[in-house]
């Protein structure tokens, strides 16, 4: 029997449309049930390739005597937070402010006029270990509900007035910009940088980018060895570890150890975009051969995994993969020696064991309730270089190379025969965006259309399909069609500035020209004019307790700092003074608020660095008559990391690129060595 959620559209939610809880969406409707009824609201926030999020409906949402209590006693809500990130951070950031960590299932409970007044995240069925279970939890809940309903409506209110808040808070608009916030936060990451594994603090490691992008900005205005080197072995850290799928390619979400080896592994679309992107820039930085051939083959195995995975039909990208498949957490990706030998035969088997770190006591703990493990599983690692195994093996580095080449396709042909994780088909436009700006860049970077093609098709996707020209307005979620999701702050950020990197790899101007349209849609729709920065969710929302503003930047760039970027390079290459004052504005509203907190802003932070930087502009004549003398120019731009120089189509007939430095111009050089002696010795910014 199936429930409300039997129509939605969300993979999450059709997830739970056979559960025996009496699930509504998010909706008027089931807050005035509740309130009819008399019932506080139980609201559960997940998405469709969280790991504990199916454990606990497996555990408690499945139950029919978990269900009777929830249906007795609550109106229950399920929310997709990929679908309504506006109402996730809106709760998420309740949950923080009663002194909880963060994470999902995000279980929340809330007066029937969505005011929050418990939560938590994932709850065991049963109370064990000293810790509620929740079953416990409902009845006591409810208990407090009949009993101390003043006492709840109260705190709800303060916690409600303490939330709203957040988005009203105003600093000294006229404080000069500088380089102080961003020395502190460099000098946190610095100091927290793992320097035998990579990356930042203990367990669990998260890839965030943004970080990455903001310590090789550093290394590229200042020289500091120390940035560009911890970006580097973060780098060779995570390709090294299990959170890189040594067989299929692409990154998982993060690593539960500090050695990158254990990951949860889900495989989410906004993670490869922004890895992509950090690869290339990282090969741009590095002048090191063998690390530079390590970023392009993981940018091209990565993009590999795209296309043969999460590839939409119609030339968008899917969101996600799932950690889970034949019912338990990572099972489509871990191996046993046995398993080695069967597909491998003895000999091959050894040598894979060896380069892959497989062993018989195993690397890997499904940590799952009731997980079903056979022993000795291992995650894939490079266990040891190419030239340990020629010393082990006895064989040249060529054999080895082949050997190496050899077992990965046995090992990943035989792995496409088990059953796969569920794939999460739904077309994210945000996250869309950040493919859009990373295959655009590594097209442009490593000379291949292919990328360039892939990015250029998902962009007229998104125009096709998700962009409603009379109405000025970007759909956030497509599957099968448009959803009912409100406008997010984010579609219109990360795709007004990747439509800049896509202008810059194809020299088509439409591109920049919807970039601006964008742009005066987040100032009318999204902007915060007393307050400066922008909201998450469009000025029409009505069904929030409060808009918030997200600017922290975390697994992905939060939307405040993605659009003061893009108000930057648009407002520049489209002449909108309007766009860079109100980028300025923002800048100055967060930086009292960056030096605080040192290590929320990376991505913020690269925008202030753009600020206070000089501004470089190319144009580029005569891609449409002559494109392999074009793509011989850009082979030049290729060689060097230079964050602050734009690429534009220039108006010349004849193939030539003309470099503008702030308000000043060169004169045009059609030779590549003529580009590259401008670069490197009149501006120095290769």
């Amino acid at each position: 029997m199936k429930n409300r959620l039997s129509s939605a559209r969300s993979p999450y939610l059709l997830q739970h449309a056979n559960n025996p809880v009496w699930w509504w969406e998010w909706c008027d409707e089931a807050f005035e049930t509740a309130r009819r009824e008399d019932k506080p609201v139980f609201l559960s926030i997940g998405y469709a390739t969280c790991h504990w999020c199916h454990v606990m409906e497996h555990e408690s949402f499945e139950n029919e005597d978990v269900a009777e209590v929830l249906n007795q006693n609550f109106v229950s809500i399920k929310v997709d937070r990929e679908e309504r990130p506006d109402v996730d951070h809106v709760y998420m950031t309740a949950l923080q402010m009663m002194g909880q960590n963060g994470g999902w299932p995000l279980s929340v409970w809330l007066t029937p006029d969505r005011k929050p007044f418990f939560a938590g995240t994932y709850f065991p069925r049963e109370s064990r270990f000293g810790r509620m279970g929740f079953v416990d939890l409902l009845k006591r809940l409810s208990q407090l509900w009949c009993e101390e309903r003043e006492k709840i409506l109260l705190n709800s209110e303060r916690l409600t007035q303490e939330l709203r808040e957040l988005s009203r808070v105003q600093t000294d608009t006229e404080e000069e910009l500088n380089s102080e916030p961003v020395d502190r936060a460099v000098n946190y990451f610095l100091r927290n940088f793992d320097s035998e594994h990579g990356g930042f603090g203990g367990a669990p490691k998260f890839p965030r980018p943004s970080v990455l992008e903001l310590l090789m900005r550093h290394a590229h205005a200042t020289g500091s060895a120390a940035s560009a080197e911890a970006v580097f072995r973060t780098l060779d850290g995570m390709i090294e570890g299990g959170i890189h799928d040594q067989l299929g390619g692409g990154f998982a979400r993060y690593s539960v150890d500090e050695m990158w080896l254990v990951p949860h592994f889900e495989k989410m679309l906004y993670d490869q975009a922004q890895l992509i992107t950090a690869l290339t820039h990282a090969y741009q930085l590095c002048k090191d051969a063998q690390r530079k051939a390590r970023y392009r083959e993981a940018v091209h195995s990565t993009v590999q995994y795209l296309r043969e995975v999460m590839l939409h039909p119609e030339g968008a990208f899917n969101s996600a993969e799932d950690a889970d498949s034949a019912g338990r957490e990572g099972a489509f990706y871990v191996w046993t020696l046995r398993q080695l030998r069967e597909v491998l035969g003895e000999e091959d088997a050894a040598f894979a064991a060896a380069l892959y770190g497989v062993s018989v006591e195993g690397n890997f703990h499904d940590h799952s309730p009731g997980a079903n493990q056979p022993p000795g599983e291992c995650v894939l690692s490079l266990a040891k270089t190419v030239e340990e195994l020629a010393e082990e093996f006895s064989l040249s580095l060529e054999d080895v190379r082949a050997k190496c080449a050899h077992v990965k396709a046995r090992l990943k042909q035989a792995r496409d025969s088990r059953p796969r994780p569920l794939l999460d088909d739904k077309v994210n436009c945000a996250w869309n965006a950040l493919m859009i700006g990373a295959l655009a860049r590594a097209g442009r970077v490593f000379q291949q259309r292919e990328y360039v093609n892939m990015a250029t098709a998902t962009a007229e996707f998104i125009h096709r399909r998700m962009w409603d020209e009379p109405g000025k307005k970007l759909t956030h979620i497509w599957r099968g069609g448009a959803s009912i999701a409100p406008e997010m702050l984010s579609d219109y950020a990360y795709l007004a500035d990747a439509l800049v990197d896509l202008t810059s790899a194809t020299f088509d101007n439409q591109w920049l020209k919807w970039a601006e349209v964008l742009c005066d849609v987040m100032m009318e729709r999204f902007s915060d004019r007393k307050h400066g920065g922008f909201f998450q969710s469009a000025q029409e929302t009505t069904d929030l307790i409060c808009r918030m503003k997200d600017d922290y930047d975390g697994a992905e760039p939060s939307g405040n700092s993605s659009a003061i970027h893009a108000l930057q390079r648009v407002g520049l290459l489209r002449d909108r003074k309007d766009f860079r004052e109100f980028a300025r504005t923002s800048l100055q509203a967060v930086c009292q608020r960056a030096l605080r907190v040192s290590d929320a802003y990376p991505w913020f932070l690269c925008a202030l660095m753009r600020e206070i930087s000089p501004y470089y502009i190319l144009k580029i004549s005569g891609y449409t008559s002559h494109e392999q003398m074009v793509w011989d120019l850009l082979t030049v731009c290729a060689e060097g990391f230079f964050p602050n120089l734009e690429m534009i189509a220039g108006e010349r007939e004849s193939v030539c690129a003309e470099l503008c430095v702030e308000e000043r111009c060169l004169a045009p050089v059609s030779l590549p060595e003529q580009l590259r002696q401008i670069l490197t010795t009149d501006c120095r910014i290769l």
